[in-house]
Protein backbone atom coordinates (compact mmCIF):
# COMPACT_ATOMS: atom_id res chain seq x y z
CA UNK A 1 0.00 0.00 0.00
CA UNK A 2 1.34 3.44 -0.87
CA UNK A 3 1.92 6.07 1.79
CA UNK A 4 -1.24 8.00 2.49
CA UNK A 5 -1.32 11.67 3.36
CA UNK A 6 -2.48 12.49 6.89
CA UNK A 7 -5.79 13.84 5.56
CA UNK A 8 -6.51 10.72 3.50
CA UNK A 9 -5.59 8.50 6.46
CA UNK A 10 -7.90 10.50 8.69
CA UNK A 11 -10.71 10.14 6.15
CA UNK A 12 -10.17 6.38 5.99
CA UNK A 13 -10.20 6.24 9.79
CA UNK A 14 -13.57 8.01 9.87
CA UNK A 15 -14.92 5.66 7.21
CA UNK A 16 -13.79 2.67 9.28
CA UNK A 17 -15.45 4.11 12.38
CA UNK A 18 -18.74 4.54 10.50
CA UNK A 19 -18.79 1.09 8.90
CA UNK A 20 -17.40 2.22 5.53
CA UNK A 21 -20.52 4.32 4.94
CA UNK A 22 -19.80 7.74 3.40
CA UNK A 23 -23.26 9.07 4.27
CA UNK A 24 -22.78 8.27 7.95
CA UNK A 25 -19.39 9.99 7.96
CA UNK A 26 -21.00 13.11 6.54
CA UNK A 27 -23.84 12.95 9.09
CA UNK A 28 -21.51 12.18 12.01
CA UNK A 29 -22.58 14.00 15.18
CA UNK A 30 -19.53 13.20 17.32
CA UNK A 31 -18.39 16.83 17.65
CA UNK A 32 -16.06 15.95 20.55
CA UNK A 33 -13.95 13.70 18.29
CA UNK A 34 -10.68 15.43 17.29
CA UNK A 35 -11.12 14.07 13.75
CA UNK A 36 -14.64 15.48 13.33
CA UNK A 37 -13.77 18.81 11.63
CA UNK A 38 -11.62 17.00 9.04
CA UNK A 39 -13.85 13.93 8.51
CA UNK A 40 -14.95 14.97 5.02
CA UNK A 41 -11.39 14.94 3.70
CA UNK A 42 -10.90 18.69 3.47
CA UNK A 43 -9.70 21.34 5.86
CA UNK A 44 -12.54 23.57 7.04
CA UNK A 45 -12.23 27.25 7.77
CA UNK A 46 -12.19 28.03 11.47
CA UNK A 47 -15.47 29.21 12.90
CA UNK A 48 -16.06 31.54 15.83
CA UNK A 49 -12.36 32.49 15.81
CA UNK A 50 -11.54 29.04 17.19
CA UNK A 51 -8.16 27.74 16.07
CA UNK A 52 -8.35 24.28 14.50
CA UNK A 53 -5.72 21.59 15.00
CA UNK A 54 -3.62 20.55 12.02
CA UNK A 55 -4.45 17.19 10.48
CA UNK A 56 -1.50 15.41 12.12
CA UNK A 57 -2.19 17.01 15.52
CA UNK A 58 -5.84 15.95 15.24
CA UNK A 59 -4.71 12.37 14.64
CA UNK A 60 -2.38 12.58 17.63
CA UNK A 61 -5.25 13.86 19.81
CA UNK A 62 -7.47 11.02 18.59
CA UNK A 63 -4.78 8.44 19.37
CA UNK A 64 -4.35 9.91 22.87
CA UNK A 65 -8.10 9.63 23.37
CA UNK A 66 -8.06 6.03 22.08
CA UNK A 67 -5.32 5.09 24.57
CA UNK A 68 -6.95 6.68 27.64
CA UNK A 69 -4.73 9.78 27.37
CA UNK A 70 -1.59 7.76 28.09
CA UNK A 71 1.34 8.93 25.93
CA UNK A 72 3.28 5.71 26.54
CA UNK A 73 0.33 3.70 25.23
CA UNK A 74 0.28 5.83 22.06
CA UNK A 75 4.01 5.29 21.56
CA UNK A 76 3.67 1.54 22.15
CA UNK A 77 0.43 1.16 20.22
CA UNK A 78 -0.20 -2.46 19.30
CA UNK A 79 -2.56 -1.75 16.39
CA UNK A 80 -0.14 -1.21 13.47
CA UNK A 81 -2.96 -2.06 11.02
CA UNK A 82 -4.76 1.15 12.02
CA UNK A 83 -4.66 3.64 9.16
CA UNK A 84 -3.76 6.41 11.66
CA UNK A 85 -0.84 4.47 13.17
CA UNK A 86 1.98 6.19 11.20
CA UNK A 87 0.79 9.63 12.40
CA UNK A 88 0.04 8.73 16.03
CA UNK A 89 3.02 10.68 17.42
CA UNK A 90 1.95 13.95 15.76
CA UNK A 91 4.56 13.79 13.00
CA UNK A 92 4.22 13.08 9.31
CA UNK A 93 6.58 10.19 8.44
CA UNK A 94 6.23 11.04 4.73
CA UNK A 95 8.37 14.14 5.28
CA UNK A 96 12.00 13.14 5.59
CA UNK A 97 14.65 15.30 7.25
CA UNK A 98 12.52 18.44 7.32
CA UNK A 99 15.14 20.47 9.22
CA UNK A 100 17.92 19.49 6.82
CA UNK A 101 15.81 20.47 3.82
CA UNK A 102 15.09 23.89 5.31
CA UNK A 103 18.77 24.54 6.03
CA UNK A 104 19.78 23.45 2.54
CA UNK A 105 17.25 25.83 1.00
CA UNK A 106 18.44 28.65 3.23
CA UNK A 107 22.06 28.07 2.26
CA UNK A 108 21.52 27.76 -1.47
CA UNK A 109 18.50 29.94 -2.19
CA UNK A 110 20.81 32.81 -3.21
CA UNK A 111 22.37 30.75 -6.02
CA UNK A 112 21.46 31.65 -9.58
CA UNK A 113 19.64 28.78 -11.24
CA UNK A 114 22.36 28.24 -13.87
CA UNK A 115 25.33 28.21 -11.44
CA UNK A 116 26.66 25.30 -9.42
CA UNK A 117 28.01 25.56 -5.90
CA UNK A 118 31.59 25.02 -7.11
CA UNK A 119 31.31 27.85 -9.67
CA UNK A 120 30.72 30.51 -7.01
CA UNK A 121 33.62 31.84 -5.00
CA UNK A 122 33.61 34.38 -2.21
CA UNK A 123 35.94 37.39 -2.56
CA UNK A 124 36.97 39.56 0.40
Amino acid sequence: MKNLTPLRSLRKGCLHCMGENYNQVEACHLDACPLHPLRLGRKPKSSNGKKLLTTVKSIKAHCLECSAFNKAEVRNCNIPDCVLYPFRMGKNPNIKNRKGNREALRNYSFLPKNKSVQAISVHN
